[in-house]
């Protein structure tokens, strides 16, 4: 088994693309990333804005949320909606998603409709001028209201609602104005907070040229840039229960990391992956069917803290696997074996070199890794920094956990008595 993964990383590497990622910043601060890839006539594009729902304002929860609804409504110059444009353009891999410290908006396009995508794009940094109130509770109200599992018929609990619990932050009550989310688009909508990837079938010199056209022009507001979110999360002891259609239990638990350093990165990720063998040993899932149930372990980084969502599985309670995730990393602080660290990195490093191979996710991991290094990285530098991990590294990780940081979140079925109540 570990032959065979050395063979598919071998192969994966021999397939990267020869053109290097090229990074710069436009005189406006937006900042680029392009790669070449030829080997298929698509490219991905990806636009992301540091606006997330760490920086609603207190007393409007779900206001970036709503934000990034509202630029989904249609163009400035169009009734149509922009991702209904370009899935006529023949789009796939149409996203748009609000984290906790930024948004950002994703498409898979043929090469000859790039244009196309970077002119959606350009078009949605005027979208506020269409914002008005009839639209602003339509969305409001959708976000208030979660959907339902089409299969199931019950609400499941979204990761996104559990985080803002563990946060401190309301649910989502909107009670944002049309004058609340034009100040936000203002503050976090511009080019010195946004970031523009672009990974696939084009010539560098070209697409240069056509994010000058698009966006070399735009200016900064004259108003405040949006603020990084809170640097540390405080939920050290914290137990929360909260109503839910689906009896599905979760775990949140915090603990310090720094990410300053490819290397870092690369610890946190074999981490999670130590995590994730936890997750399957507790529940008796085959690896192929914990790899179809991903992501399980959620890692979102957020100031000085890492906040680590866990879904649990069927027939696991919360205590169990509390307990045995706190095993594991008494386990980490203990240090473990070369041969164990040797088959998580090798699983990291195929699961890595599968995305790289997918335009849009890597445009994600650029993005996400430039966070870090302030520039784009090739997979051969990645997973040289996976190999350079040594199980002293993890060992540090390890004794860096403290149990008490574990905040502990149980979602029960109506009409069920929570652990607040009386």
């Amino acid at each position: 088994m570990l032959g065979l993964a050395v063979t598919r990383v071998a192969r994966a590497q021999e397939t990267t693309p020869s053109s290097p990622a090229v990074g710069y910043t436009l005189s406006n601060g937006l900042r680029v990333i392009l790669e070449e890839d030829h080997r298929q006539p698509l490219v991905a594009i990806r636009m992301s804005y540091a606006a997330g729902s760490g920086q609603d304002p207190n007393g409007r929860p779900g206001l970036a949320q709503t934000v990034q609804a509202l630029t989904e409504r249609h163009l400035s110059t169009s009734p149509t909606r922009p991702f209904v444009l370009l899935q006529h353009a023949g789009a796939s891999d149409l996203t748009a998603f609000t984290s906790f410290d930024e948004t950002y908006y994703s498409a898979t396009v043929t090469r000859g409709a790039l244009e196309l995508a970077l002119w959606v794009e350009r078009d949605r940094l005027d979208s506020v001028m269409q914002f008005n109130d009839f639209q602003l509770r339509v969305e409001q109200s959708v976000l208030a209201s979660p959907s339902r599992d089409e299969t199931t018929g019950r609400t499941p609990v979204a990761p996104r609602a559990l985080i803002a619990a563990v946060l401190g932050q309301e649910q989502l009550k909107p009670s944002a104005t049309v004058d609340d989310a034009r100040t936000f688009f203002a503050a976090g909508y511009r080019p010195d907070n946004a970031q523009l990837v672009l990974v696939g079938d084009f010539q560098t010199a070209t697409a240069r040229e056509l994010v000058n056209r698009y966006f070399g022009s735009l200016r900064n507001p004259n108003v405040l840039r949006l603020s990084p979110p809170a640097a540390r999360i405080d939920a050290k002891g914290k137990r929360l229960s909260l109503p839910s259609e689906d009896a599905t239990n979760w775990l949140a638990l915090t603990w310090p990391m720094r990410i300053s350093s490819l290397r870092e990165r690369a610890q946190q990720e074999l981490v999670l992956e130590l995590l994730n063998q936890v997750l399957e040993r507790a529940s008796r899932i085959s690896e192929q069917d914990a790899a179809a149930m991903r992501p399980n372990v959620q890692l979102s980084p957020a100031g000085a803290n890492a906040l680590l969502v866990v879904r649990l599985p069927r027939g696991v309670s919360p205590g169990t696997l509390r307990d045995k995730l706190e095993a594991e990393f008494a386990r980490l602080a203990r240090g473990v074996a070369a041969d164990e660290l040797a088959r998580v990195r090798h699983r990291v490093q195929v699961r890595w070199l599968a995305a790289w191979e997918y335009l849009s996710q890597r445009a994600t991991l650029q993005a996400s890794v430039s966070k870090i290094t302030g520039r784009p990285i090739t997979a051969q530098e990645y997973l040289s920094e996976l190999e350079a991990v040594r199980e002293s590294d993890l060992a540090a990780l390890g004794r860096g956990f403290e149990p008490k940081d574990l905040a502990e979140v149980d979602w029960l079925l109506p009409g069920a008595k929570t652990a607040n109540q009386p």
